[in-house]
């Protein structure tokens, strides 16, 4: 059973970015590329890159839009169960809180959204349940469309938390209608850079 009570700021700037933690706190991305590989859920493409293979992407797109038309309650409780440890969840700082005693986590809706849904397409593909979790996140960057609203994503500059005219200079996997942030990108924004559409 979620809990849905608003935690207390203790402090904390709610305007201030936060960046969305893994659904799995203990995930090591580069400890899951061979798994996700031999599961069908990624591809090697002839440019050398790493590309979502066509069933997983048609599965995952599917999940996130069944997730997106779920109120946030339903959602909060989707996240709760998908976490790998018995957890309960709460509105927080704008996102959603799943904490149990073997961890913590905080995820925006967008990421909440495809993190569950991921989970759930590699369910039905059979990949091995004790790494579906800990895959989820590093997926991220590889998000097909935006999990709130289905439109197209972006490599750009982050606008989240960031008021009167100040830049960012966080660059971000990040929607083009509804402005959600889906995945922070490890290449900042040069600070004289134009806001960048070129993902």
């Amino acid at each position: 059973m979620t809990r849905l009570d608003v935690v207390a700021d203790g402090g904390r700037d709610e305007d201030a970015p936060r960046t969305a933690d893994p659904l799995a706190p203990d995930s090591e991305p580069e400890d899951l590329l061979g798994e996700m590989l031999r599961a069908g859920v990624l591809t090697d493409g002839d440019d050398g890159d790493l590309y979502l293979t066509d069933e997983f992407e048609a599965a995952w797109t599917d999940e996130m839009e069944t997730l997106r038309a779920l109120d946030h309650a339903a959602l909060i409780e989707a996240t709760a169960q998908t976490v790998p440890f018995e957890a309960t969840g709460e509105r927080a700082y704008g996102g959603i809180r799943v904490e149990g005693e073997e961890g913590v986590a905080w995820l925006r809706p967008a990421n909440a959204i495809a993190d569950v849904a991921a989970v759930r397409a590699m369910d039905g593909l059979g990949v091995p349940a004790v790494v579906q979790a800990p895959a989820a996140s590093p997926l991220r960057l590889f998000t097909p469309e935006c999990p709130v609203c289905g439109a197209d994503l972006v490599s750009r500059r982050s606008t989240d938390g960031y008021k009167d005219g100040a830049e960012s200079n966080r660059r971000v996997l990040g929607c083009v209608d509804c402005g959600a942030e889906v995945h922070e990108l490890s290449s900042p924004v040069d600070g004289d850079a134009a806001t960048e559409q070129d993902a």
